[in-house]
């Protein structure tokens, strides 16, 4: 009779906190609305672009200061950054983890401006945009954080009395009055401890009706609140690098020998190769004078280790004939 007469006073309580079905429709309907609304504007939203077109030019310039070494291998050809490295070449590692050719470090890679400016300005949108989020949010989630605390302070009335399987039971009934939350999954842990997967939406940071965010929340029979859980995967260990830049080095003394073109880009982490022959069209493609950037861009997409387009423009915007070679 007790446990009754308290699951009823409960219920009470939860369902006067609780967010109505009309409220939270209403809601989601207003980001199906902006959804619409963004994807008919490509400015509006994700869609809309950080760097114009008339910046790139001088966002994709790179500054380099290349070291040519009075021996190494004379064959193939390495472009870095968009700019041409002249022969010979000296391939070494340093500090265990940077590869550098003739003094220009290629592993890692080093960040364009362009990169830099779009993180830039990716941050001072998104504050504005989480800014925005959490204005909206901040009722919701004071509701749902109290309903979580509710579900612990319930959890460690009802289990020593009715056990977990009645006390996890009673719960999972007053939650899934609660329109915000999705869905509700529980699941045993040790002798008595309970935990609920819940998945719920969330006003502001759920952008459109079917983003859903979700966690775990663990119930400690007569002990506290653990709160929501969550895992970050472990970095690359040390081992793993050092053996990877030795690879590459390897790689690299290796097609360059070979009289390949190893084309090293801010903005493609695998290292292309070029025929001579294809290293020859590239020159041919930058020096005309005919074609505009855009021409280019085009031309160069033909080549099929140049697929990726900002590395196009990278080769492109950095072209200076002085670094070049004569076409033989």
């Amino acid at each position: 009779m007790f446990e009754k007469s308290l699951i009823v006073l409960m219920i009470g309580c939860f369902l006067l906190g609780m967010a109505t079905k009309a409220e939270v429709e209403g809601v989601k309907e207003e980001a199906e609305k902006e959804l619409v609304k963004s994807e008919a504007n490509p400015e509006m939203g994700a869609h809309e672009t950080l760097i114009k077109l008339s910046e790139e030019p001088a966002l994709y310039k790179a500054k380099i200061s290349q070291v040519t070494p009075q021996s190494g291998i004379i064959t193939g050809g390495i472009i870095a950054y968009g700019h041409y490295i002249k022969p010979p070449y000296k391939i070494e590692i340093r500090n265990d983890t940077m590869l550098f050719v003739n003094g220009i470090q290629i592993l890692p890679q080093l960040p364009s401006e362009l990169e830099i400016e779009e993180k830039r300005r990716g941050k001072i949108r998104r504050e504005e945009k989480y800014s925005k989020a959490d204005s909206i949010a901040k009722p919701y989630q004071k509701r749902l954080h109290s309903l979580f605390d509710e579900m612990d302070n319930i959890y460690k009335l009802l289990e020593p009395k009715v056990g977990r399987v009645k006390a996890a039971d009673s719960i999972y009934k007053l939650v899934e009055a609660e329109t915000l939350i999705v869905e509700i999954d529980t699941n045993f842990v040790g002798e008595d401890d309970c935990s609920f997967s819940i998945v719920y939406f969330m006003p502001g940071y759920s952008e459109r009706p079917d983003d859903l965010i979700g966690g775990i929340l663990l119930l400690e029979g007569g002990n506290s609140l653990s709160g929501y859980t969550s895992s970050s995967g472990a970095g690359q260990n040390l081992k793993k690098k050092r053996d990877y830049v030795k690879y590459r080095k390897d790689f690299i003394e290796e097609r360059l020998k070979e009289n390949y073109v190893i084309l090293c880009s801010s903005f493609n982490k695998a290292m292309n190769l070029l025929m001579p022959y294809y290293f020859w069209m590239v020159l041919d493609v930058l020096k005309n004078n005919d074609l505009t950037p855009e021409d280019k861009i085009g031309k160069l997409g033909e080549i099929t280790p140049l697929a990726v387009e900002k590395s196009r423009k990278e080769i492109i915007y950095n072209f200076d004939p002085s670094e070049w070679p004569e076409r033989k």
